[in-house]
């Protein structure tokens, strides 16, 4: 005669049969939508306190960097090239997730709603032009050919958060070049005024294209070029343009390989722009052209091939 399941083992079978109902169902255990548990757990979390442990790491890494290419310099033995071969992709792999780490706590300031456009008047001209201003170089170590045209509007002024537009503008020539590297090619930006006090910007490229889900020679070529990513970076990029009221579009070029990226700008709404209480002085100007080619080395040391390109601060302005 069977013997009868005891209480404990019957428990047991419910239980189990609980946990295969929450698994087979993919519940979650914050539950979505406004005023949810998951919004309250992104409130609360403390990014300052992330941010600065992440940035502790980094110090750490580039100290123990630091300490070694001391400890090699002048040597020249198998072990100290071994070592500075593995210093370097040390310092690649750094840098990648620098970038990485600063793009997803910018998202989640996003979502968290702590971050809002400060409008101010620049010109877009003379802005995207310190971006080109390392053509040179781009030239004689990748075979990239970066152009510029601002046609007869220049100046342009537009009004533009300064912050998200270098964001964007890095992004998008930073995917331009990974995808022409390393075979070469040319990444071409092109401005245009919408007669309204906006502008648009176009960067055109001929390298590997979008990728096709559809066609996996098309996805292994864009994965080559560019070692995987996040997409934190275009997450970031679309939001930055959601607040500005901005439109970004990538789409594959007419003719040939290659991806046309189009930046649409109007001018904002007049209650969301606040008055210029002063015009930049020469030296200010200089200052922020400085400040946005910095950044655009630090993005330029994260592509292969440039990790150690000499690059010369810019003395005036382009």
């Amino acid at each position: 005669m069977p013997s009868r399941p005891t209480c404990c083992s019957s428990r047991q079978s419910r239980h189990q049969k609980e946990i295969c109902k929450v698994n087979n169902e993919r519940s979650c255990l914050y539950e979505n939508g406004p005023g949810s548990s998951r919004d309250a757990l992104l409130e609360k979390l403390p990014l300052r306190t992330i941010e600065g442990e992440w940035q502790r790491s980094l110090d750490m890494i580039e100290l123990s960097q630091r300490r070694l290419n001391h400890l090699i310099q002048d040597k020249q033995t198998p072990v100290s090239d071994k070592l500075q071969a593995c210093l370097r992709d040390m310092q690649a792999a750094s840098s990648r997730l620098d970038r990485t780490l600063n793009n997803t706590t910018a998202l989640l300031r996003c979502i968290q709603g702590g971050e809002q456009p400060q409008w101010e008047t620049l010109d877009l001209c003379a802005f995207v032009r310190v971006l080109c201003s390392v053509s040179q170089s781009l030239k004689e170590r990748m075979h990239i050919r970066l152009t510029l045209d601002c046609g007869s509007q220049s100046p342009l002024y537009i009004q533009a958060d300064r912050r998200f537009l270098s964001q964007i503008c890095l992004h998008l020539l930073s995917n331009a070049l990974r995808a022409c590297a390393p075979e070469g090619g040319t990444v071409a930006l092109v401005l245009h005024p919408d007669g309204q006090g906006g502008a648009t910007l176009t960067l055109t490229d001929t390298g590997c294209g979008l990728p096709d889900n559809n066609n996996y020679a098309s996805m292994d070529a864009n994965r080559a070029h560019f070692l995987g990513g996040t997409r934190t970076g275009l997450l970031l990029c679309q939001e930055y343009c959601r607040l500005s009221g901005w439109q970004l579009e990538l789409s594959r070029r007419p003719r040939g390989r290659g991806t046309v990226a189009t930046l649409a700008m109007p001018r904002p709404a007049l209650d969301q722009v606040r008055p210029v209480l002063h015009s930049p002085s020469p030296e200010e100007d200089l200052y922020k052209a400085q400040a946005l080619w910095l950044q655009l080395v630090v993005e330029l040391r994260n592509i292969p091939g440039l990790e150690d390109a000499p690059f010369a601060i810019p003395t005036k302005i382009p």
